[in-house]
């Protein structure tokens, strides 16, 4: 038995005829490159594209496909279909022009056969087609191969897609209600126009990058920055791994400034390339999520995160020690290190503590924003004796940390299964 996917270039646009809907861009890559993406994860390794004369590249997808070892197969007609699918065989049938949540598409799809449908009003309203009095066609289905070779007993005009749907219906492939819910929230439409693409993408980074209450400022930009340019940057083919290097540069000229003694614009430059480290993962997230191919992960709660840190130190002790009048290689940058070290160590202790000890994390999480990390220590550099505010800071954040532990529960290694929560 094997798994195989209809797919569709056939279609057009509404304002542009010469168009195929699945040529529209939805974060920088075709539509038909998501459907793929979509029928690969299901496990379909024999790919069928129903074209017409018009379209002609399809090196791309076929590329794709053949690094997991499935084939693409293209088609002119109904009866081209039937000798590639066999009565032994599954098809996945996803409708031209459908752009679906990855996540409800393999929910939906990947173990039970069936025609997913919609409430009749929200369905037609959503522009797909009617099935009966009371469901339309949700675009979407998981079939017998078997029907396949009825396609050979009509008129080869037909729709392929839509004379596979009645087909089913017919034979009495189950009706599938599909979540109505995907259609308000954009995870489940039908394109017909790059205005609706640009709409798809725009819903799509707002489904991935959440929007609610964030306790850390940097945090919340870094949201806010994708949420708001996040559509842009990926219809133009932004990728995550060239805002990551903007995000090395920044973080270079941060050292280069605070070697040249210029502190504080150093840790404010290297608090600027967290922030954009930040947004990059997100954006990484998004491709991840869309599953057109692994996306490069630049995650700052990770190594990077560690990588800052360390930026952050080296600054602050090169500040330390030029207030002493040393030179870099003197004995003092070692004890000069000994204070940012506490500093950070402590930024990163107090938070994994606070969840620890009385689970109230989101209270004391501003505390690991490195912007306003580097915000604070910049404006110490400028106006404080450096050294000393640093001691000071740590020593503020000492007296934190043994309040939370005094304030905490020890009295359960595991209070929620203990307690019965």
């Amino acid at each position: 038995m094997v798994r195989v996917a209809l797919l569709s270039l056939v279609e057009r646009t509404e304002r542009q005829p010469d168009g195929a809907l699945g040529e529209l861009l939805v974060g920088g890559r075709p539509l038909i490159g998501h459907q793929l993406a979509q029928a690969l994860a299901l496990g379909c390794r024999r790919i069928v594209i129903l074209v017409d004369q018009s379209i002609a590249d399809l090196a791309p997808l076929r590329n794709a496909a053949e690094r997991v070892g499935a084939q693409v197969h293209t088609i002119g007609s109904s009866i081209d279909l039937v000798p590639l699918v066999t009565p032994a065989d599954e098809l996945i049938v996803l409708a031209d022009g459908l752009f679906a949540s990855p996540e409800a598409v393999l929910a939906l799809l990947a173990q039970e056969q069936g025609v997913l449908c919609f409430p009749i009003d929200e369905g037609l309203a959503a522009g797909f087609e009617r099935i009966d009095i009371n469901r339309a066609y949700a675009g979407a289905m998981h079939l017998p191969g078997r029907l396949v070779s009825r396609l050979a007993d009509l008129p080869g005009e037909w729709s392929v897609p839509s004379a596979l749907m009645r087909l089913a219906v017919q034979a009495g492939v189950p009706l599938r209600p599909a979540p109505a819910q995907l259609l308000a929230a954009g995870g489940w439409r039908l394109l017909s126009s790059e205005a609706d693409a640009h709409r798809a993408e725009e819903d799509w980074v707002r489904m991935h990058v959440p929007a609610g209450e964030i306790a850390m400022p940097g945090a919340w930009l870094a949201n806010l920055g994708v949420r708001t340019l996040g559509p842009t940057l990926l219809h133009a083919g932004t990728r995550p791994a060239l805002i990551g290097v903007g995000a090395g540069l920044l973080s270079l000229l941060g050292v280069g400034a605070g070697w040249l003694g210029a502190t504080s614009i150093g840790l404010v430059l290297v608090g600027l390339a967290w922030l954009v480290a930040r947004a990059t993962d997100l954006l990484a997230e998004i491709e991840r999520a869309a599953l057109i191919r692994p996306a490069v992960r630049f995650r700052t709660d990770g190594l990077l995160d560690w990588f800052f840190d360390a930026l952050f130190v080296l600054l602050c002790a090169w500040r330390i020690e030029g207030a002493a009048n040393s030179s870099f290689g003197a004995p003092s940058f070692a004890p000069a290190l000994f204070a940012p070290l506490v500093l950070f160590g402590l930024l990163r202790l107090i938070p994994r503590m606070a969840a620890r000890t009385n689970g109230r994390r989101w209270r004391l999480s501003w505390i690991a924003d490195r912007l306003i990390a580097a915000f604070v220590l910049a404006v110490a550099s400028v106006a404080l004796p450096f050294g000393a505010a640093v001691a000071l800071i740590a020593l503020a954040l000492l007296g934190v940390s043994l309040l939370v532990t005094a304030t905490g529960d020890p009295s359960s290694p595991n209070p929620p299964l203990t307690n019965g929560e």
